[in-house]
């Protein structure tokens, strides 16, 4: 798994309001560690809000699309979601970044059958951009996956080790969204970087910069 998927899980761990009772997506989800965290932070937020069991339908509203483009990686994906039993918290859904316009105002996203899906609350993504192609592709689905008012967290390493990535943040304010940015070595005086816990992640190298981008899409 990429480092910025572990930062990102991490930092939903620690904020887990920002998922309470939101529709939200994951964007390239990998082999899932982002929203298979998501999920559990969801399943976890119901039973504390009385639910009968872990396995009952989420009360918080909350349920999480977790997409990639790849089918083989979307098999995966619906595996672990079963061997981590969220499976009433999450679903696996076909979604390529390069088939979204970033012209839908009203929020919409096509899914791999080029249907039309409802726009949601919260986009999460991380190590998602690997050349210039995937800013633009990246911040087009953005717009199109978010209602408008809703926001995304993206957490990338800097463009030395993802290409394109300096391009970012200047395709999805052309949209039109709000973008900050954060050093991810500045959250929690740092604590998100350990090296004990990124090292054993896929191209993690040390000295590594990673960036979250906060993203608003207005209403």
């Amino acid at each position: 798994m990429w480092p910025s998927a572990v930062v990102l899980s991490f930092w939903i761990i620690s904020n887990p309001s920002l998922v309470h009772g939101r529709s939200i997506i994951e964007l390239g989800a990998g082999c899932g560690l982002v929203g298979l965290v998501t999920a559990g932070v969801v399943k976890n937020t119901n039973c504390l809000m009385g639910c009968d069991s872990a396995s009952s339908p989420p009360k918080s509203g909350a349920k999480v699309i977790m997409t990639d483009f790849n089918e083989v990686v979307l098999k995966n994906i619906k595996r672990n979601i079963h061997l981590n039993t969220v499976g009433d918290f999450a679903r696996a859904e076909k979604l390529d970044f390069y088939e979204q316009s970033g012209s839908n105002g009203a929020g919409g996203w096509l899914d791999g059958l080029g249907e039309r899906r409802e726009a949601v609350d919260l986009v999460l993504a991380a190590d998602v951009i690997c050349k210039p192609e995937d800013a633009v592709a990246a911040s087009n689905t953005i717009f199109d996956c978010l209602k408008p008012g809703g926001e995304a967290y993206v957490v990338s390493a800097d463009a030395a080790h993802r290409f394109g990535v300096e391009r970012f943040e200047s395709e999805c304010i052309r949209l039109g969204m709000i973008v900050c940015t954060t050093d991810v070595n500045e959250l929690y005086n740092g604590q998100l970087l350990l090296e004990q816990s990124l090292g054993q992640t896929s191209g993690f190298i040390e000295g590594m910069m990673l960036t979250m981008f906060h993203i608003t899409k207005l209403r």
